[in-house]
Formats: structure tokens, sequence, C-alpha cells
């Protein structure tokens, strides 16, 4: 069932980030309504990956502060989250400053440091580019 959640959710992405060849003119205007309709497109992109239900988040590097390491701010709702383990196909987005839709679930593990965050598991992550 994960599959094809996964390969539908990819299908989505895909059909919605096609764009077909356009006639360019030299007029400002153009310019302008090309931009506009590629900011509308990543609007609707962004819209269908969140009512997919991901979180946009951006990642921390929070260091040895409360020795939270890095974390997940979710850019919508200011919260914090802290995944219990960073699986290795997810270490390669754990950079400061990236941008990332991630979908997790709440952990029950009693969490000792890092008090401001909640811990979290990790399900999937996708890089924004």
């Amino acid at each position: 069932m994960k599959i094809v959640f996964s390969i539908t959710t990819l299908l989505l992405i895909f059909l919605v980030s096609c764009t077909g060849t356009q006639n360019t003119t030299s007029s400002g205007e153009n310019n302008s309504t090309e931009t506009e309709k590629e900011i509308s497109k990543e609007e609707e992109r962004e819209k269908m990956i969140l009512s997919a239900g991901y979180k946009k988040c951006e990642v921390v590097d929070m260091g040895t502060e409360d020795e939270c390491g890095f974390v997940l701010q979710d850019l919508s709702e200011k919260k914090l989250y802290k995944p219990v383990q960073w699986q290795s196909e997810f270490v390669p987005y754990r950079e400061d400053g990236n941008i990332v839709y991630v979908k997790f679930r709440g952990s029950k593990v009693t969490q000792t440091v890092c008090l401001q965050s909640m811990p979290v598991i990790l399900d999937e992550m996708k890089l924004i580019e």
C-alpha cells in the first residue's frame, strides 16, 4: 500500500511539474506572465504535496544547544521536531537551511534532551529544489 501511495504521489508531482513549450516574444509583458505562471505552478505543486500529508520544514542545526543537533522546524506552525534517528536515505538532506517536505509520526520515546522539540520517526522526506 505504501509503495502504491509513493508511486501515485511521484506520478502526481511529475504531472504537475511538466511544462510544455511556449512561444516567446521579446515583450516584457510575456516575461512577467511566464513568471506568474511559474509561481502559480509552484504553488499548485506545493498544495498537492501538502495535501498528500507532507509538512514543509526547514532543517535547523541547533548544534550542542540542549544536545538537539539537527531538528526540523515546521514552516507553517513553527514547531520543532527531533527525528529519533536519521535513516541513511535521509542523511543527505541533513544540512542546515535545507527546505524539505517530510512525513513523520510521533514517537513514544521518552526524551531527555532537546526538550523544546517533539520526538518523531521519519517516514518520507523530499528536498525542495
